[in-house]
């Protein structure tokens, strides 16, 4: 801090820009290959794999795995890979997970070298083959990604047989959520299990041109806690004690402290409190 105060401002300013541009330069060289299977973020994935879904719902599946970081995925409704392939390239830049596809006939059109291992086929039908797809995954699933028949009974049935093989907490993502036998199945499953919260529409971009009987595409969030809200501390504790941290409580001393606004504006008053305490 002497050191600072002792230089002048120009020379300061000068070795900020020099900073800045430096850092900016290291950012564009040290920027991951996004298509290359040896590196990290294969976000490129979204581009390349065969799906049909659109690229907003592709970019969505991708980002939603990586944020959500889940352990055991369930795929209904394979066909030729390709949102397994975002879900597997996903979780393998999140460094863990497995995902279990059940498709009758699947036409897999994805090299294997492509789900880095952490993809498994099973191919039987849903709901019939789902206690054995829990069987392969060694658990209860954290997500569910249901792309299969989009019928409104296929739809109830896939729902009802995929309740109990979550665990709490788990999300289950509906793709062609805008197909009318599918919303309707969504909407009365919420409404008939406590259990279920609807997230609503995130990819909410219809098909139009594909079937005049009903859109397509859209994919639709849903739920499954025990809790109506979810908590944050409860959510972000694991991750502490995995760091060996422990966790801070929910102060209600620091639900106004910003740490931006309290270094450069005005302190809360816990860092009021902190700074009269050091002086």
């Amino acid at each position: 801090m002497q050191l600072r105060q002792a230089l002048p401002g120009t020379l300061l300013r000068s070795l900020k820009r020099a900073k800045r541009s430096t850092l900016g330069i290291y950012q564009i060289f040290s920027r991951p290959n996004l298509y290359r299977l040896g590196t990290a973020h294969r976000v490129g994935v979204c581009y390349t794999a065969p799906s049909d879904m659109r690229l907003d719902e592709r970019m969505y599946l991708y980002s939603f795995v990586r944020g959500f970081r889940p352990q055991r995925a369930l795929e209904i409704g394979v066909l030729r890979g390709g949102s397994a392939c975002i879900i597997a390239n996903a979780m393998e830049d999140n460094g863990h997970g497995i995902i279990v596809g059940i498709d009758p006939q699947p036409s897999i059109e994805v090299p294997k070298r492509r789900y880095h291992r952490r993809f498994h086929l099973l191919a039987r039908s849903s709901p019939e083959g789902l206690a054995e797809a829990a069987q392969i995954a060694g658990g209860l699933f954290d997500f569910v990604f249901i792309d299969g028949l989009h019928m409104y009974r296929q739809v109830l049935r896939d729902i009802e047989g995929v309740l109990p093989l979550l665990c709490e907490g788990a999300y289950i993502l509906f793709h062609d959520a805008f197909h009318y036998g599918v919303a309707s199945a969504v909407k009365e499953s919420i409404a008939a299990n406590p259990l279920l919260h609807d997230c609503g529409y995130p990819c909410r971009t219809p098909r139009m041109d594909y079937d005049q009987l009903t859109p397509y595409n859209g994919v639709r969030l849903v739920r499954y806690s025990n809790a109506d809200i979810c908590d944050a501390h409860q959510v972000v504790a694991p991750y502490y004690q995995a760091e060996g941290k422990i966790p801070p409580p929910p102060n209600p001393e620091v639900f106004d402290h910003d740490q931006w606004f309290c270094r450069n504006h005005s302190p809360c008053p816990r860092c009021s409190a902190l700074a009269t305490s050091r002086a």
